[in-house]
């Protein structure tokens, strides 16, 4: 931004959203930044599903960091996938170091009224290099849902660490 700091995701304007379930989505968060990582955070050419910089930013434990997703278009009572890309820095001395990825480290919850959450299980798998790892959720959605939120958090395990998000996909 003008100041020189990466914006929080609410005040990023790039965002590049497609289909008829991303036709009204906004996005929120707190400490929640996009940025540009640099090369050493970036994906080896044979990554799948991830777009390239820049990336969703998370950098707190979860009650204090969080990124969401709000207002995707969805049908009640449907068996739906949401699939994204994370990567997980878990310390920095020089150069990133990367953590494996997996449930205890990252988080998906999904609500209808962007107040209210269930935790969704994912399973991850790596995906490129550099610490990155496709994740997939399968879920069903309430019978009486039309809007769906997707809320992403990341336990931090050391002040240096940080969780890249990025190519998030529902079908």
């Amino acid at each position: 931004n003008d100041e020189g700091y990466w914006p929080y995701v609410d005040q990023f304007t790039a965002w590049n959203p497609k289909g008829s379930a991303a036709a009204n989505v906004a996005y929120t968060g707190k400490s929640a930044s996009v940025r540009a990582s640099g090369c050493n955070y970036q994906p080896t050419d044979n990554a799948v599903g991830v777009s390239g910089q820049p990336y969703v930013f998370l950098n707190k434990v979860p009650v204090e960091a969080y990124f969401v997703i709000e207002n995707l278009t969805v049908t009640g009572a449907t068996n739906y996938t949401f699939t994204f890309n994370v990567s997980c820095q878990n310390g920095y001395s020089g150069t990133p170091t990367f953590a494996t990825v997996n449930g205890s480290l990252v988080h998906l919850e999904l609500g209808y009224d962007g107040e209210n959450w269930d935790a969704v299980d994912c399973t991850f798998v790596e995906n490129g290099g550099n610490g990155w790892y496709a994740a997939t959720a399968e879920f069903k959605t309430a019978a009486d849902a039309t809007k769906l939120y997707a809320r992403f958090s990341y336990e931090a395990p050391a002040s240096n660490g940080g969780g890249r998000f990025d190519g998030f996909k529902l079908v």
